[in-house]
């Protein structure tokens, strides 16, 4: 497996836990960031989006390509990546 294993940190979007419709008044303010961190193998990568799996089935598999397959897929905007790291495993 040639896969590069990461771990990133990043800022994700949120919203407040009210229950419905909100009037301009009763919305609360931010309350900060909300940042994540994630470790994952990179499945794909371009100039705007970095994907990461946390799980990589057959492994040995001659043509990666073809024969893996994911789970705990995850597609992070890389401009809300605060830090990311290169893993050795």
């Amino acid at each position: 497996m040639k896969r590069k294993l990461v771990y990133i940190e990043w800022e994700d979007h949120y919203s407040p836990t009210s229950p419905g419709w909100q009037h301009t008044g009763d919305v609360e303010p931010p309350i900060g960031k909300c940042i994540n961190a994630t470790v994952g193998w990179i499945i794909a990568e371009d100039a705007k989006h970095l994907r990461l799996a946390n799980q990589i089935a057959d492994i040995y598999a001659e043509d990666e390509d073809e024969d893996e397959s994911f789970d705990g897929v995850v597609t992070v905007i890389k401009s809300c990546i605060t830090k990311r790291k290169t893993l050795k495993c």
